[in-house]
């Protein structure tokens, strides 16, 4: 039964984000803090994890971020080389000066070569923790995707059951497939706002709302998105004639929050991969007919399949910045970690992106011809 959308005032709306600042900031909660239901958290870097097998086993999913630009790394250094990536780096010196002294248990993803090799740093110097590496497969339409990948969660389930001291059963974990099922569509629905009416929410606020459940459970964030989203809705905000933009490579380390804030100033950002959520939330109804009757019988957590992301993520930014005839959209891609920003490719109304490892005359002649059609410049 459908259910009436909360009423919430600008100043309510305020309160819901300066609330998702502050757990932005906010350190891993102690046991004793967890909500109703949970025993410990389980940290996780910001790509794909099954975050329904932990919350089914009574663990709180916790988002492992790194220690963004304010962090000095004193620790690290001595456990691994200085030219491993920031994140990997940041996110070891938060757990040797004791940031992470709250977690249960670390899983971390093969990512990198340095990320891949961090279960073992991890549990070397942390052996009260749950250290384990998700291994996901590299091409999931194999006949044996489906059986390996299920194999990996039921190891990663049986971990985590152990760790948990609990019994994390198939109903419970349907229970909890479908509590993040739920928090999908509203987040789905927040980015159809971003897109359609982008001067109603900036990507900054976007950001907070999304980051919040880094730190608190599935059904708070929940209940936080259908509030926050009724306020957005009610806005009433006019559109103002800024360039509307795709922001990409903010996927693992988060940019700064003051970089969102000054690319708000002067843009609308339309969609990006923050967090990775996009693909997360995209993945609704896109399984083969295996993987749903895996997800079916308990197994597999909706979205397993990130094999083929890079080409869903392309097709997907073509698709957002096509959704103004006429208008064409810049990709602004995030900042190499100690480098520079990395300039983003033009895009043309309804063609593919313009890549800088094509033939180089022809693509010159593409975005001359993109200038001429929106402004008549003829250069």
């Amino acid at each position: 039964m459908a259910t009436e959308s909360p009423h919430v005032t600008e100043a309510g709306l305020d309160e819901i984000l300066e609330y998702c600042n502050t757990l932005r900031q906010a350190p891993i909660p102690a046991d004793d803090a967890l909500p109703e239901g949970f025993t410990g958290t389980i940290g996780h870097f910001p790509v794909y994890f099954p975050e329904e097998i932990a919350h089914s086993a009574g663990l709180l999913p916790v988002g492992i971020l790194g220690g963004g630009n304010k962090l000095e790394l004193k620790h690290a250094d001595a456990h691994m080389g200085s030219f491993i990536c920031s994140i990997c780096r940041s996110t070891t010196e938060m757990g040797l000066n004791g940031a992470l002294a709250n977690l249960s248990g670390f899983v971390t993803h093969p990512i990198c070569d340095a990320a891949k090799h961090l279960g073992g740093i991890w549990a070397r110097n942390f052996p009260e923790q749950l250290a384990q590496i998700l291994y996901l497969p590299q091409n999931a339409n194999t006949p044996g995707a489906v059986r390996y990948v299920a194999a990996e969660y039921q190891r990663l389930r049986a971990e985590m059951e152990k760790k948990a001291g609990r019994t994390a059963d198939d109903e419970s974990l349907r229970a909890s497939i479908r509590a993040y099922n739920r928090n999908r569509r509203l987040l789905r629905e927040l980015y159809a706002i971003r897109r359609d009416e982008p001067w109603k929410l900036s990507c900054t606020e976007s950001y907070l709302l999304l980051r919040a459940r880094t730190r608190i459970s599935c059904e708070e964030h929940t209940a936080l998105l259908e509030s926050a989203i009724a306020g957005i809705r009610a806005r009433n905000r006019q559109a103002q004639d800024k360039p509307r933009v795709v922001f990409v490579g903010g996927f693992c380390e988060q940019p700064p929050l003051e970089m969102l804030e000054a690319i708000d100033d002067n843009c609308y950002v339309v969609d990006d991969d923050l967090l990775a959520r996009r693909e997360l939330h995209r993945a609704l109804g896109r399984q083969s007919g295996a993987a749903r009757r895996a997800q079916e019988q308990g197994r597999l957590p909706d979205g397993h399949d990130r094999v083929e992301q890079g080409r869903r993520r392309d097709r997907h930014r073509r698709e957002v910045l096509r959704t103004r005839p006429g208008r064409a959209g810049r990709l602004v891609q995030a900042p190499r970690p100690g480098g520079r920003a990395v300039p983003g490719s033009r895009v043309r109304g309804k063609d593919d992106l313009v890549r800088a490892d094509g033939d180089a005359a022809r693509n010159l002649r593409r975005v001359a011809a993109v200038r001429h059609r929106l402004t008549g410049d003829t250069r």
